[in-house]
């Protein structure tokens, strides 16, 4: 989602990316699949190609926040979360339903994986599959036309 100000609520509070530490966490589970050699290779390359994103990122942000992603920046860790909040919360409402929709297909993902990994059925995922996109698309629309989630070129 974008926005005119600088969010400082949520995960953002402890990490400046906390999408990429997730992706990161990710990478090193399935790299653990795969064994030591592939893990090694998975996670060094997933740092290398996250830390291109987040320089480039940075860079944009600094250019067109300035001084307050600055002081963000020197207060908040850049990928690892810090334990503790590192700034003050900034007061915004959470958007669940826009949070779910969001994330939901990788949600429905990661339980599929997880539920193929236990079966060693791959019906069962594709019948998941098929029948997350047939419940999710409605929902998503539904949520679309009363105004509960925006398109990318609307929330700027």
């Amino acid at each position: 989602m974008h926005t005119n100000r600088l969010v400082g609520d949520g995960p953002y509070r402890h990490t400046r990316n906390p999408l990429y530490f997730g992706n990161m966490l990710m990478v090193l589970g399935l790299g653990l699949l795969f064994g030591p050699v592939a893990c090694l290779v998975l996670v060094v390359g997933m740092w290398i190609l996250i830390h291109l994103f987040i320089r480039d990122e940075e860079a944009g942000l600094e250019q067109s926040r300035g001084e307050s992603y600055r002081a963000y920046c020197a207060a908040v860790p850049r990928l690892v979360p810090a334990w503790r909040p590192r700034i003050p919360a900034a007061g915004a409402r959470a958007h669940w339903l826009q949070g779910i929709c969001g994330e939901g297909m990788l949600w429905m993902l990661t339980i599929l994986t997880t539920g193929l990994a236990i079966t060693l059925n791959p019906e069962w995922f594709r019948q998941g599959l098929l029948w997350g996109v047939v419940i999710a698309a409605p929902v998503f629309i539904w949520a679309r036309r009363h105004g509960k989630v925006q398109a990318a070129s609307e929330s700027a």
